[in-house]
């Protein structure tokens, strides 16, 4: 079908009719911004101002608390706004979906490239322009409730933070505008494939759910090839950069509630962490999704200009779109698949559930159109085809490192600081420390170690809390890489690229004093040479904090050898760190000595012997012993060899004793030593029962 050719006139003329009948929703849709972002930044002026005047009056900062109401309607709306952009395009482009309209519409003296622009745009003004006089009122609004802000923020911390509200305004602004719009994108296109308004309906809520699975899956994939392993959780996260839905969803709820909770003069770290990682603040980020919504639009046009309007009234009007949907959906059930299965490394395994799992849902799709046998063998070599070519890539990727990046962190002259922290878990004991690297030299000397282990040892390290490092680049923004280790040999060179640099003794000891300082929990003291713990006074923490820092610094030796630690034991969760004391800090020792209260009938150490027969349950069978031996029978005949039959290794241990000595030292019985401690262990009891 020709459609006839139109000038500027009559182009204006069918643009001003298709606004007419748009008209209601482009009522509805200002109405609803006004009663969420506009009523929601009236709100935030009135609260900071209360907050401000309530310090001034009573010394304390209470809100004129309207929030539930207004931040319930914000949302509320938002989402509704959200909604009528992503199934927008249904009634924009509403012709393309009734077979008694097309011809019609096509017979106008209008273009095709006509028609498409006065359709695009007057759903885009109906739908979505509304947003952009309310954000220029909240805009507006955020000067005058960052000036609130600020003098606020001058009285309770005597900290300048002009600008940060009318940042805050600025990016939610902005989250909502590239979110309404990629909603209403993916409604175009979505629409000019299909030709019926159930299926337009149906595919566009499918597709906006499809891309948050598909970008979790993928991106899930990759981060296992960056670290070698991966968490689904932070997969997961991912989709928070996704638009439409992940980006609203995830960045505009949180922006919303970080202005309504008024975080901004009190809680600096949930300000960062909520904008640190913003997708649409960032100039050249709104520079690359601009970019994107204009290949999305000449795409749409495409698609629209050689849509054939015969098959208007069919499911699909476009046969493309089939084969694209139905491809990523099976391509995201295999990066799923091989997610799930790559810690076996199995490509064959992977290719084999990703062919299943592919070919079902290609199955699937194909047998809703009531198929010919030519298309069900059609379907099954797409299968082939997408799983084949779909493994290939993710082999490819990680193989190489993700293109490099397992083996890439930031470059020294981008990183302004490098927080470090590791947990040590040493002889079954937790020590933690956290440095701070500013020095330029050792950033260098950190990231060129540190890259050098991640390529070598990258079959050995997964996702995990054991070694986390946090790069603040210059730019202001920060990237966190949270590591683990299958082996100790990965662990110690972790840690050595740590304590191999040149400031190192001076960062532990920082690190170290402000462990201490900062504890508020009660301080305990072991030294392996003696028995017994030692309790520290809450009020000498300063004192231990300074002498034990001050050696750190000054007596540091990575091969000297731990003559006890220090244990901080959390009243709130009973849980506990440990700071070593090397046999170098003397003075350390001395002040933890001064404390000791010797008790001779305090514990000394205690085994625990255990069986548990192979013919019996454990909870009928289970025979066992202790013996718990006091600081004042440590010199008695049966003790003193008792004690010199245990090992530190871990080495050909008895799996059935388990030893807690009070000397904070680990001890494990050799099996070629099992039967005579068992002995001894009797011995023991037999004495204390004739006693």
């Amino acid at each position: 079908m020709t459609t006839p050719s139109s000038n500027k006139s009559s182009f204006m003329t069918y643009f001003l009719y298709r606004m007419r009948h748009q008209i209601r929703f482009l009522i509805v849709t200002f109405t609803l911004n006004v009663f969420g972002l506009g009523l929601f930044s009236v709100n935030t002026l009135i609260s900071m101002k209360s907050r401000y005047m309530s310090y001034i009056s009573d010394g304390i900062p209470v809100s004129y608390n309207l929030d539930v109401l207004t931040n319930g309607t914000a949302a509320i709306s938002a989402m509704a706004v959200l909604v009528l952009a992503l199934f927008g395009a249904v009634s924009a482009f509403d012709y393309c979906l009734k077979g008694e309209s097309i011809d019609t519409y096509y017979g106008l003296p209008v273009t095709l490239r006509g028609k498409f622009w006065a359709d695009f745009l007057s759903g885009y003004i109906s739908h979505v322009a509304p947003l952009i006089p309310c954000s220029i009122f909240s805009m507006i609004m955020s000067v005058s409730v960052d000036d609130w802000n600020n003098k606020l923020s001058l009285l309770m911390n005597n900290t300048d933070q002009s600008g940060v509200v009318i940042q805050a305004f600025a990016k939610l602004n902005l989250t909502l505008l590239f979110s309404y719009t990629f909603a209403y994108l993916l409604s175009v296109i979505v629409t000019v494939c299909c030709g019926r308004v159930r299926s337009s309906v149906t595919y566009t809520a499918v597709c906006s759910i499809i891309l948050m699975i598909t970008g979790c899956a993928a991106s899930g994939f990759v981060m296992l090839c960056q670290l070698g392993a991966g968490d689904i959780r932070n997969a997961i996260a991912s989709v928070k950069n996704i638009p439409p839905l992940g980006t609203f969803f995830f960045k505009a709820k949180g922006i919303f509630d970080l202005i309504s909770n008024k975080y901004f003069n009190t809680e600096e770290k949930l300000y960062a962490s909520v904008f640190d990682d913003s997708l649409t603040i960032d100039p050249a980020t709104c520079i690359i999704l601009t970019v994107i919504i204009a290949v999305l639009v000449a795409a749409s046009y495409f698609i629209f200009k050689h849509r054939k309007p015969e098959n208007t009234g069919q499911p699909i009007a476009v046969k493309g779109f089939y084969y694209v949907f139905s491809g990523v959906v099976a391509f995201t059930l295999i990066c799923l698949c091989c997610f799930f299965t790559y810690y076996d490394h199995n490509w064959w395994l992977s290719a084999l559930i990703s062919f299943i799992a592919a070919g079902i849902a290609l199955l699937i799709f194909t047998a809703a159109g009531r198929p010919k046998k030519a298309h069900i063998k059609a379907a099954f070599i797409r299968g082939l085809a997408v799983t084949a070519g779909s493994i290939l890539l993710l082999v490819i990727v990680d193989k190489t490192g993700a293109f490099g990046t397992r083996y890439y962190n930031i470059s020294p002259s981008k990183t302004k600081s490098i927080r470090i922290i590791l947990n040590d878990y040493g002889d079954e004991l937790y020590f933690r420390e956290k440095i701070l690297l500013e020095d330029q030299t050792d950033i260098e000397k950190f990231i060129k170690l540190h890259n050098t282990t991640l390529k070598k040892h990258s079959d050995q390290l997964r996702e995990g809390a054991y070694f986390i490092v946090t790069y603040d680049l210059a730019n202001g923004k920060r990237i966190e890489r949270f590591l683990d280790y299958r082996d100790n040999t990965v662990k110690a060179e972790l840690i050595n690229n740590v304590r191999s640099l040149p400031n190192y003794p001076k960062l532990s000891s920082i690190s170290c004093r402000e462990t201490i300082e900062e504890s508020n929990s009660s301080l305990h003291a072991v030294i392996h040479d003696k028995f017994g713990e030692v309790s520290i006074p809450g009020s000498r923490a300063g004192e231990l904090a300074e002498i034990l820092s001050n050696e750190v610094r000054e007596k540091y030796d990575a091969t000297a050898v731990r003559a006890g630690y220090v244990k901080i034991t959390s009243n709130e969760y009973g849980n506990s760190e440990y700071i070593p004391i090397s046999e170098k800090y003397t003075d350390t020792i001395s002040f933890v000595e001064s404390f000791r209260e010797y008790d001779e009938n305090a514990e000394a150490f205690n085994i625990y012997l255990g069986y548990y027969p192979m013919s019996t349950s454990m909870s009928t069978g289970h025979l066992s012993m202790r013996v718990c031996v006091k600081i004042k029978d440590i010199g008695g005949e049966a003790e003193k060899e008792l004690f010199s039959l245990f090992s530190k290794s871990r080495d050909n241990r008895a799996y059935n004793f388990t030893i807690s000595a009070s000397n904070g030292l680990s001890y494990y019985v050799p099996e070629e030593n099992a039967e005579r401690v068992t002995e001894l262990i009797l011995t023991i009891i037999e004495k204390s029962l004739a006693q």
